[in-house]
């Protein structure tokens, strides 16, 4: 599931499979993500950020804002250490700035998962408004 998903934000779903996208503290820079993330993170080759740029910026979301096609739903707890919040912030300001359809909603105090019932409560909440927005009359 999650590759799928990484590979729905990189193309920004340029040939709109899907009427509408979630996103949940999910990584689109991959160059800032390694550095600050919680957890040690090595590319599956072990490429180094400085050595070989280019695959960690292919591979980056945030280089693709101007593709994608789906509105986009961002979700990311504020004190998050696995995916700092930057990422889900990164992505929304690129993707409004670029005229895209999407909606960013944090959880202060929230992890990578949060933790509160009345946050996760707000996660089903959220993503069946923006579901419903998107979805009607779905064939």
């Amino acid at each position: 599931m999650e590759r799928r998903g990484i590979y729905d934000r990189m193309d920004g779903d340029a040939n709109h499979r899907y009427k509408a996208a979630i996103e949940g503290a999910g990584i689109t820079d991959w160059l800032s993500f390694i550095p600050t993330s919680d957890i040690a993170q090595v590319d599956y080759d072990m490429r180094w950020q400085e050595k070989d740029v280019e695959a960690f910026l292919r591979f980056s979301p945030v280089m693709h804002a101007d593709q994608v096609t789906t509105p986009l739903l961002i979700l990311h707890g504020e004190e998050d250490l696995r995916v700092s919040a930057f990422q889900g912030r990164e992505w929304f300001v690129l993707l409004s700035e670029r005229g895209k359809t999407t909606r960013m909603v944090t959880y202060p105090g929230s992890p990578h998962f949060p933790r509160l019932a009345e946050q996760r409560r707000d996660i089903f909440t959220e993503v069946k408004e923006w579901l419903n927005k998107y979805n009607h009359n779905s064939p």
